[in-house]
């Protein structure tokens, strides 16, 4: 103090005061001893450099993306954190990370590591990892301020045997005798004389295997180990069994069944039951592992009570046969048991199942049992999923239980289940009773069923089961669901279809990505885990599954270029369809863009080379115009046309080199980088000669699939993209808005038409319920499904290719996400990780009223939750010539009628929430409803053709229906939350929505107002600009909530003869915010009820007015068969109506 002053910062609530002390100067002249001081206040912004509050602790600390893992043979393993912040605008400056064989991390050996790395992620550089070791890691951050964090929790990694030919030295390969071959239970007693303070079995028994020690099973795994190509790869699980060992006499023993390799399938090994074990034990956790017992010929083998088991069909279960106590160490073996013969190893390294294991999931309860024959009983689980059944039951000795498992009843309503489309899998289960009069439980252990029904037969009758006689259990790879999206309540029909590809994607996660999960077949089908790959990495946290996959994908390029159709490669060629074969760059592409891994695009980048190169020559010797092809656009719904093969293998080819330059680019190789990009663009002249017919500007014959997949890798000559364009819509139009694709083209037309700026086609094409359309598969009333279809038309075909839990068309989900909740990443080009995000909810006016959805990327979760108009839905329907009423009253609310988001008169149809419009026989009367009733508690009017105009259909019984949103105000409002996490930056697109005036806010601070951006207003929120679509603000990371006000936009509407002028003129200060209508041929109706012809209209009008008009005070379009093209009724008198919305 005294004459040298003092300076104090202080943090208050995110706010630094910087408090200066100042001494008086005459004061200290003077000598005076009586402190006086000046004191300036400064207030600080929060995004300042000045130190804040320590942030928390880094959480979710995985190891190559799993949790604690036990086992992992990386010897450079990756470590990731996720970070969270109580202020906005965050970020990673420098992170430091300790790894130690000690939890003080004291040790000698511990890596010590500090980086100035924004990204949370780690690759391990320290000492060489040494096998059979415990290991843990845990890491802290420093803040955007400065301020560093505590220690994060300690997380652990134990590695496994990492150095195969030498660790695995005590173990061989054991199985049965030659002249018992059905022995397939294998036991060894053990002495411990010092309880080890660290244990671990390492084991491989293939197919499938359990442990037990001491009479108690090892684990909860199921279907383990993994299936893989054995001669390249076989898996080996580790355990830690510390707590089960005690002094003295220990026994251990393993059951085993065929699984993938004990099996007569194709191409498999068909090689006979054995296994592999080592049990490894530290006396201190420093100490050096010694092997406490090891598989060989001092092993004991025997029958046990699974007398035949099956991945297709089934297992048979005699309880007769159990063996009781045969795990335990007093068990004394009878002439039953013989020595375990050493058999042949399977060929493939021994490597880590560095994936997590297939487990329950999910108990489900059976909702309803049937009696449709004497002594047959039918339970229905109400849910079609993977897995078997537990089963509970008494009865006498000797009887049996069989289970027949099926995914749908028979359309005949005789109540028996189908099981033809499982074609030749039995998909049966038999229990024979040991005659225990407290009851018996069995579930299967080597097998597993794709099923909704289970039929239920005995032979004995006095077994009759009831709905607690059997319990389903769902089984997957136990990959943890990380992303949801709802639709509340405004769109039960999108959640229904979401909801089915979540249970088609778990049922079809089996250590690999299966294509289905009940038939004779269940491969790691490439194409359809390709298309499915964005959608299951939205809805899952799938890395280290993916990274397996990969791994399994080289293991079959079999020292060539190719990759098969399926991996393991048991079906199909080699090299595989190039949109099978697609899955390799792809899944490798995809894991990266959403999760940032670059080491993993490093370690698959020379053999993703191999292959690129490989398909280069074969199109080269071939041309693009006869590319070979296995399958192509698979699949579209009959009666359409499949798209010409060698364009979707062409396309397939170039989509895959296009990621493959990316991906050089990410990992800065620029030489290849160059190099690929040269050759990317070199094939654009022959695709286009080869596929696109100039004169008529699509692609091939026109079809939806022809069009997209050229759009999807930018293919399409700039001049000619909007006409191709224009016969897209022309085609989905054509087809009165219903999809024609296979599952090639229908992953991406959902994501070409949101590009188009035509999401509002897009959700029509989500929401209908007639066939073909996903609302089809769920609510038809043949036979609703609660997962996929392989078929679009599946009640109709024959059993011959007819899955009900198939997850290619599963790739709609991944629209949900980027389109519906507006989650897309804005990442620059060779950057990965969703650090750049979009939320953009759809700028369209529809019956979707809200989304809540959320996902884990590289940096953590990223939400958007949206609702539109903040109020609830009230509906009106009235039959011709009666009133149709709305009122906001009725659903509970005192509020007023905010919008109208759905009105049509002629032959709608459907629910409340879920209207839709007969294509040719409805006019669009949302703008009159709108004029006529935004603002008022109620509205009333009568339904005729002097209030709406004529619909195309002279002569039809007319009804109208309305959905209304009940609001508290009276003026259109919309809200967003949405959440960025640290290290990551956004983009927030507020949508216009047809409204005038918008005025926001973040969390009650006023953003915009009267047309102009606010600086300064909320923290994060840092500029603000308005489009024609959207006003777009841009955040840092955080939590924010916006929310909005504004006015209905204005009606303006034109009409004109051919080769006349439409004009469309908005008041001063507003512009053309939508298109709600627009159709050139032979339109009727008036202003607010313009309406199409049936036949005589070009169905791409709109799309060609939205390009000439959107964002402009006034627009003219001249009514011209150059501008439109001839619409189907040559020769009639054409013209031009037009609907739009002005607003500010």
């Amino acid at each position: 103090w005294h004459c040298h002053g003092a300076i104090m910062v202080i943090n208050m609530r995110g706010l630094a005061f910087l408090v200066v002390f100042l001494p008086s100067i005459a004061w200290c002249l003077k000598g005076h001893h009586q402190q006086q001081e000046t004191h300036i206040s400064i207030v600080v912004d929060d995004d300042a450099t000045s130190v804040g509050a320590a942030p928390p602790a880094p959480y979710h600390l995985q190891t190559n993306w799993l949790d604690q893992p036990i086992g992992i043979d990386f010897i450079n393993p990756r470590f990731t954190w996720l970070l969270t912040h109580t202020a906005r605008v965050q970020q990673q400056k420098a992170y430091t990370i300790q790894v130690s064989n000690d939890t003080s991390f004291s040790s000698s050996s511990s890596w010590v590591y500090t980086s100035a790395s924004s990204v949370p992620a780690v690759t391990y550089a320290g000492p060489a990892l040494t096998s059979d070791t415990s290991y843990y890691w845990r890491v802290k951050w420093t803040d955007a301020t400065g301020a560093s964090s505590d220690w994060s929790e300690t997380a652990s990694f134990d590695t496994g045997l990492l150095n195969p030919a030498s660790d695995w030295s005590a173990g061989q390969w054991i199985g049965a005798p030659s002249q018992q071959a059905n022995n397939n239970i294998f036991r060894k007693t053990f002495q411990v004389t010092t309880l080890p303070a660290r244990a671990r079995v390492y084991v491989s028994g293939i197919g499938y295997n359990e442990v037990y020690i001491n009479g108690v099973r090892v684990g909860d795994a199921y279907l383990d180990p993994g299936w893989t190509t054995y001669n390249r790869r076989v898996l080996y699980s580790t355990y830690d069994v510390t707590t089960l060992l005690h002094t003295g006499t220990n026994c251990i023993g393993v059951m085993v069944g065929h699984g993938w390799y004990a099996t007569t399938e194709a191409r498999e090994p068909n090689g006979p039951r054995s296994l592999i074990l080592q049990l490894q034990a530290r006396t201190a956790s420093t100490s050096p592992s010694a092997t406490l017992v090891a598989s060989d010929t001092t092993w004991s083998s025997a029958q046990g009570p699974i007398i035949y088991d099956h991945i297709y069909n089934g297992e048979t279960y005699d309880a007769r046969l159990e063996i009781p106590d045969w795990t335990n160490p007093n068990y004394t073996q009878n002439s039953a048991w013989s020595p375990a013969a050493k058999v042949a190893a399977p060929g493939g390294v021994l490597a880590a199942q560095n994936i997590p294991p297939v487990r329950k999931q999910l108990e489900i309860k059976p909702i309803a049992i049937t009696n449709p024959q004497s002594g047959v009983y039918v339970l229905d689980f109400g849910q079609n999923f993977a897995g078997f059944c537990l089963l509970s039951v008494k009865g006498p000795a000797g009887s049996n239980v069989t289970l027949r498992h099926a995914e749908v009843l028979q359309h005949s309503g005789n109540g028996m289940i189908y099981t033809d489309n499982l074609r030749s899998a039995k998909a049966t289960d038999v229990y024979i009773l040991k005659g225990d009069t407290n009851g018996e439980s069995y579930h299967p252990r080597f097998t597993y069923h794709g099923f909704r029904y289970v039929e239920f037969t005995s032979s004995s009758s006095s077994i009759v089961p009831t709905l607690s006689s059997l319990t389903g259990w769902h089984i997957h790879s136990d990959v943890p669901q990380t992303g949801t999206i709802s639709f509340a309540s405004s769109s039960p029909l999108l959640n229904m279809i979401q909801h089915n590809v979540i249970w088609g994607q778990r049922s079809n996660l089996m250590s690999v990505p299966t294509d289905c999960d009940q038939r004779d077949e269940r491969k790691g089908w490439m194409g359809d885990a390709f298309l499915s790959a964005e959608e299951a990495l939205h809805n899952f946290d799938m890395p280290a599954f993916y990274a397996h996959f990969l791994s399994l994908m080289e293991d079959d390029q079999e020292g060539g270029w190719g990759v098969p159709d399926t991996v393991p490669w048991t079906f199909g060629s080699n090299p595989g369809d190039p949109a099978w074969g697609a899955a390799y760059p792809g899944i490798l592409y995809w894991v990266w863009k959403y999760r940032g891994d670059v080491d993993l695009l490093k370690t698959h980048y020379s053999k993703v080379k191999v292959y690129i190169d490989g398909m280069t020559k074969s199109a080269q010797s071939s041309g693009l115009h006869n590319m070979y092809y296995n399958y192509g656009d698979w699949v579209p719904p009959p009666p359409a046309p499949m798209c010409n093969s060698h364009l979707t293998a062409s396309w397939a080819y170039l989509a895959s080199l296009q990621q493959f330059v990316e991906i050089a680019r990410a990992i800065g190789n620029t030489q290849d980088y160059v190099f690929y990009s040269n050759l990317s663009k070199s094939w654009f002249d022959e695709f286009n000669w080869a596929f696109f017919d100039g004169p008529q500007s699509v692609y091939d014959t026109g079809l939806q699939s022809a069009q997209v997949l050229p759009m999807s890798i930018g293919i399409v000559p700039p001049t000619e993209l909007v006409y191709v364009a224009d016969n897209l819509l022309n085609d989905i139009y054509n087809h009165s808005v219903h999809l024609t694709t296979g599952i090639s083209g229908t992953k991406y037309l959902f994501l070409i038409l949101t590009e188009l700026g035509r999401n509002d086609v897009a959700l029509q094409l989500a929401e209908n319920v007639d066939y073909p359309s996903f609302g089809y598969m769920a609510v038809n009333n043949i036979e609703p499904a609660t997962t996929f279809w392989e078929l679009w038309d599946t009640p109709f075909e024959g059993p011959g290719m007819n899955s009900r839990n198939h997850i290619m068309f599963g790739s709609i989900s991944d629209w949900f996400y980027k389109a519906l909740a507006g989650i897309m990443s804005n990442d620059a080009y060779g950057a990965g990780g969703y650090t750049n995000v979009n939320i953009e909810p759809p700028n369209v006016v529809s019956g979707l009223l809200a989304v809540n959805a959320t996902f884990l990327t590289q940096n953590g979760n990223i939400t958007s939750n949206w609702e539109r108009s903040g109020g609830s839905a009230t509906c009106g329907q009235a039959a011709d010539n009666h009133v149709l009423t709305l009122d906001c009253g009725s659903v509970g609310s005192s509020g007023v009628i905010s919008d109208i988001s759905f009105a049509s008169y002629g032959t709608p149809g459907g629910y409340c929430t879920q209207y839709h419009a007969t294509q040719a026989c409805a006019l669009n009367i949302t703008g009159i409803v709108r004029q006529a009733c935004v603002g008022k508690t109620s509205c009333s009017f009568n339904t005729s053709v002097a209030t709406f105009g004529q619909d195309p259909c002279q002569g039809t019984f007319k009804r109208a229906y309305v959905q209304a949103v009940c609001s508290q105000a009276s003026r259109p409002q919309f809200s967003l939350q949405t959440s960025i996490p640290v290290g990551s930056v956004g983009n927030v697109h507020f949508p216009r929505l047809d409204v005038s005036n918008w005025a926001i806010s973040e969390s009650g601070n006023i953003i915009w107002q009267n047309g102009k951006f606010i600086p300064n207003a909320a923290v994060g929120v840092t500029s603000g600009v308005q489009t024609a679509q959207a006003i777009t603000f841009q955040i840092g990371s955080g939590a924010y909530s916006f929310s909005g006000q504004g006015t209905p936009g204005q009606l303006a509407c034109a009409y004109a003869d051919e080769k006349a002028s439409a004009v469309i003129s908005c008041p001063s200060g507003q512009t053309i915010t939508c298109i709600s209508f627009a159709s050139f041929g032979v339109p009727s109706g008036s202003c607010g009820s313009y309406a199409q012809s049936a036949t005589c209209h070009v169905g791409y009008s709109k799309a060609f007015v939205e390009r000439l008009c959107l964002g402009q005070n006034s627009c003219s379009v001249l009514a011209t068969t150059d501008n439109f093209g001839e619409d189907p009724c040559y020769g009639t008198v054409k013209h031009l109506a037009i609907q739009a919305v002005c607003a500010m």
